[in-house]
Parts: C-alpha cells; structure tokens; sequence
C-alpha cells in the first residue's frame, strides 16, 4: 500500500474537492461559479461557505428529526386498499399486518381483509403444460453434418 505524502493529499482533496465545487448548489452555472473561484485562488472563501452550509444543515436537522410518524388505523386501511388495487397483495397484507396463512382466522370485515383472503385461499387453477422445455432466449445453430 502506498503511504507517501503525494498519495494522502490527493486523497484528502478528493475528498473535499466535491464539497467545495457543489458548494453553491448541483445546477451547472452554481458549479461553474465555484469551479471559477476555485481557479481564482479563493480557496478559502469557498470552504467557509461550506463551512456555513454544513452548520446550516446541521442546525435545520436537529430542529426537525427525521422520524417516521405514527399512522392512524384509517391511513394504514387506505394505503393497503391502494396496494392491494395495484395488485401488490403482499405489501397491503404487511401493512395490515395480516400473516396469508391466518386469513381464515380473521374476523376483519375491511375491504383489504375480504380481498387478501380471497387472494390467498382460492385455490389456482394449474394451466397446460407444455412439453417443450422453456427457451433460453437464444436460437440454437443447426447442426450441419
């Protein structure tokens, strides 16, 4: 492994490059500009921008954790009916946190309810089997002899 002083700077500013170009913002002319006062030599005052916008980021996340509200019964309802529409039969049975096996026991008479157990305890019809094995997606060459 290298350990030369070259290799640890370059690393280091690697590092600290993106902060001090993205400084502005992602659009291309807010890079441009700091790509600009970096070729200026105004190292410095980019970095306390930065310097400034982490403890602006810092500040604003304190103030508002992100932490996943409580939903009432009536929202997680709404949202497995959503899923449940869409087809995905299993993420409305998680939010409700109804197990497929366990259906006949429930005695929910919720729309979701009627229509996870309906899902899970017809039985499927098995369709033709085919006698050919599946393809690969490719076509086999002819064999010319």
């Amino acid at each position: 492994m290298y350990t030369s002083d070259e290799v640890y700077i370059l690393r280091n500013f690697a590092t600290i490059l993106p902060q001090l170009l993205f400084v502005y913002g992602t659009r291309p002319a807010q890079v441009r500009r700091a790509i600009n006062a970096f070729n200026q030599g105004k190292r410095e005052d980019l970095w306390k921008v930065a310097l400034k916008a982490g403890a602006r980021a810092k500040d604003r996340a304190a103030k508002n954790p992100r932490q996943s509200k409580v939903k009432t019964a009536e929202q997680k309802d709404k949202y497995s009916q959503k899923c449940a529409r869409a087809g995905n039969l299993s993420k409305a049975a998680a939010t409700n946190k109804i197990s497929p096996p366990h259906f006949h026991q429930t005695q929910s008479t919720s729309f979701v309810s009627s229509i996870l157990r309906a899902a899970w305890i017809t039985p499927k019809t098995p369709g033709p089997r085919s006698s050919r094995r599946p393809s690969s997606g490719r076509a086999r060459k002819a064999r010319i002899s």
